[in-house]
């Protein structure tokens, strides 16, 4: 355990119902000694707690902590948009926002320094960065926390096509395509780094099959441009309900 952290914690997770809060209880309880307490969202966290993971939705927020009794925990929010300045203005100052994959293999947070954070962090976490900018972690949301769903949502079209277009079941259909994104990721994770084109190009030959369709895939670009958006519209909405108050 890194310098500086206790040798166990009393970890609060609201949310741990949730398909991120789940994996996150799960994870804590399976690789930590920390003893962990499943929050729901109009529970007030015992104030003995030491760290606070919150993983809800953005709507959900403002009427939880609005019943919460301010402590002196070390709260990690998960919640996409949210700004910090708005915990704060709630009367929680000890706040750090992050984002992370549904099993936690990569995680960013920020601020980057309170050695609390990199200490449990690290603990639930393969990578944990933090960004020297707040705003980094609304694009990370687009990718990191919507991702996802992207890939799910590509795939689903992807068994779709098969299965209007030729005779194979639904299953076999379904199958092979969740066969197809796991050999992807298994090629890709036994490189420590990969050259996407160079791997793109030695897959798609000249005048081929698959160059065809790539010509014609349309960029994922604009769809993470408009995740990246509305995660930042969320914190001016949140900025100004708290000002409307």
């Amino acid at each position: 355990m890194s310098e500086g952290i206790a040798l166990m914690l009393r970890v609060g997770i609201v949310g741990a119902n949730g398909h991120l809060g789940s994996h996150l209880s799960d994870i804590l309880m399976r690789n930590t000694p920390h003893e962990i307490y499943p929050i729901l969202r109009d529970e007030s966290p015992p104030l003995d707690l030491d760290v606070v993971f919150v993983a809800v939705r953005p709507q959900d927020v403002g009427e939880m902590l609005d019943s919460w009794e301010v402590g002196d925990y070390l709260l990690v929010s998960f919640v996409a948009g949210v700004p910090i300045s708005y915990y704060q203005e709630k009367g929680f100052h000890n706040v750090v926002r992050a984002m992370c994959n549904l099993y936690f293999h990569n995680l960013a947070y920020y601020p980057p320094h309170p050695r609390k954070t990199l200490g449990i962090l690290n603990q639930i976490a393969g990578r944990a960065f933090g960004v020297d900018n707040e705003d980094e972690i609304n694009v990370l949301t687009s990718v990191v926390g919507s991702g996802l769903a992207y890939t799910i949502g590509l795939m689903e079209q992807m068994s779709n096509y098969l299965l209007e277009h030729t005779t194979m079941p639904a299953e076999w259909c379904e199958g092979t395509v969740i066969e197809l994104f796991s050999s992807a990721t298994n090629y890709t994770g036994t490189h420590d780094f990969i050259n996407f084109q160079e791997t793109i190009s030695a897959i798609a030959s000249k005048g081929g099959t698959t160059e065809a369709g790539l010509e014609a895939m349309p960029s994922i670009e604009k769809a993470l441009e408009l995740a990246t958006q509305r995660s930042r519209e969320l914190g001016k909405e949140f900025g100004n309900a708290d000002s409307e108050e």
